[in-house]
């Protein structure tokens, strides 16, 4: 089956796309540090108000993990900005050199995607952690 050229207003569709998936990645990272932020600033005036002082409340390795899931999802956020950045440069310059290869810039994708699932991932594990603390707590 002979692959039929995009129209013109397909064309200009996918380049809507194209910039609608840019701006989508920029909230994605934005709304992730903000959530983890808040987060871990939440659980510290809980700790504060609420209980007091951490050395007495009980299930404290539940805080930890939960501090440091939060602080492993901002630490990772941060590294992939940087590092899909340098990957879309990468896939830039090939385009630029004639040498640009689908599969390769499909490939770096899917690297970036599954960064960000695993931010997504310590993200929610922290907030739980967080939660069953506090609950745990009152």
């Amino acid at each position: 089956m002979k692959k039929q050229k995009p129209s013109k207003s397909l064309k200009k569709y996918r380049l809507e796309l194209v910039g609608l998936v840019a701006r989508s990645n920029e909230i994605f990272e934005k709304q992730l540090s903000y959530i983890s932020v808040g987060a871990i600033a939440v659980s510290m005036a809980f700790v504060k108000d609420i209980t007091g002082d951490v050395a007495t409340t009980n299930h404290k390795a539940l805080l930890i993990v939960g501090w440091g899931l939060l602080v492993l999802t901002l630490l990772v956020n941060l590294c992939s900005h940087i590092w899909a950045k340098n990957k879309h440069n990468r896939t830039i310059s090939e385009i630029d050199a004639g040498k640009y290869s689908r599969s390769s810039a499909v490939r770096r994708l899917k690297y970036i995607d599954w960064v960000n699932f695993a931010t997504v991932v310590t993200l929610v594990l922290g907030i739980i952690s967080i939660v069953l603390f506090m609950t745990l707590n009152l």
